[in-house]
């Protein structure tokens, strides 16, 4: 067990000492908590900091074993390991089925909350037309921001904003858009934008969503509600299916595995690294709240975190092939 026992050391490596076995237990103590998370909101929270906690279970291990202190310097290290098991899924590469092919067109959506108090569409805008994406899902903007910025982005022929002041969400698009619709997603939650897109002559299925922020007993159990609506609406589709937006969760809590798997969507940044997506002004110390998930119809070639354009959040853009 980790305890303090400065015996033997000067005051600077006794005060270093102490530092790292606080630093430890703390880490330690939030990743214990953090498996309550499924049943108390509280402790949820504590899991979206994984990967911090590990960071720092690193570093206090590092400084226990520089110090030859090695039972808490082991123990540690055993911490960090275990609770890094689930990030590799992240780190490591896909297998070669999801590596591109040349004979299929590939797809680049993007989702960005614009943040509601971010008002430079002009440099949303100019961040938008040079992103490449095909598809761009954005949030916290209302239908006449919607329409005012998509009058400025002539590579988006199509768009749908009607549906804003329902679910916080429009959607732009260089292909057509189809049937279009808000879908309320629980009795007293949000609603999301379901569209259809005609591409490449096939229809294919987005949705796109902006879910409660999990402060509190009452905005927690929405969100975990609005999640298993979503799950329920991805398995009425048997098309292509792809789910965008701030869903305000991040991969570490119980309550996204549990939308994957009542949902049979993958997370598109599986294999593509870590990067956080919010507070984008202290983005090293971030976490990500927002995603791009996919049918099994779909294979994820690449995703990345864009930019800061004003917002607190940073753009999500990810590239797509149909499987097969």
């Amino acid at each position: 067990m980790i305890g303090s026992n400065g015996e033997g050391r000067t005051a600077p490596p006794r005060v270093l000492h102490r530092l790292a076995i606080f630093v430890a237990l703390l880490s330690l103590t939030a990743l214990v908590l953090g498996f309550l998370g499924r049943w108390l909101w509280p402790f949820d929270l504590l899991n979206h900091f994984r990967v911090h906690c590990v960071a720092f279970l690193v570093l206090a291990a590092g400084v226990l074993l520089g110090l030859k202190d090695w039972k808490n310097g082991i123990v540690a290290a055993l911490g960090a390991a275990l609770a890094a098991i689930p990030l590799f899924d992240y780190l490591v590469p896909q297998n070669p089925a999801s590596l591109p092919s040349s004979s299929e067109p590939s797809l680049r959506v993007l989702t960005f909350n614009v943040w509601f108090r971010n008002e430079d569409f002009a440099r949303i805008a100019d961040y938008l037309a040079t992103s490449g994406a095909d598809i761009a899902v954005l949030q916290e903007i209302s239908e006449h921001q919607g329409r005012r910025l998509h009058a400025a982005l002539e590579m988006y022929p199509y768009a749908y904003v009607g549906g804003a002041s329902e679910s916080d969400a429009i959607v732009f698009s260089r292909w057509p858009i189809g049937a279009a619709q808000t879908v309320q997603l629980s009795a007293n939650g949000v609603s999301a934008i379901r569209v259809t897109i005609e591409w490449n002559e096939r229809p294919i299925t987005l949705v796109a969503a902006h879910l409660h922020w999990p402060i509190g007993p009452r905005t927690a159990d929405r969100r975990n509600a609005e999640l298993a609506g979503l799950a329920v609406l991805a398995q009425s589709h048997t098309d292509p299916l792809l789910v965008l937006g701030d869903f305000n969760i991040t991969p570490w809590s119980p309550h996204f595995r549990a939308f994957l798997d009542a949902s049979a969507l993958h997370d598109c940044a599986r294999g593509h690294g870590l990067d956080p997506t919010w507070p984008s002004q202290l983005i090293a110390l971030g976490i990500r709240i927002d995603h791009c998930f996919a049918s099994a119809h779909w294979r994820t070639l690449d995703a990345s975190i864009g930019p800061s354009v004003g917002s607190d959040h940073r753009p999500v853009l990810v590239e797509l092939q149909l499987a097969g």
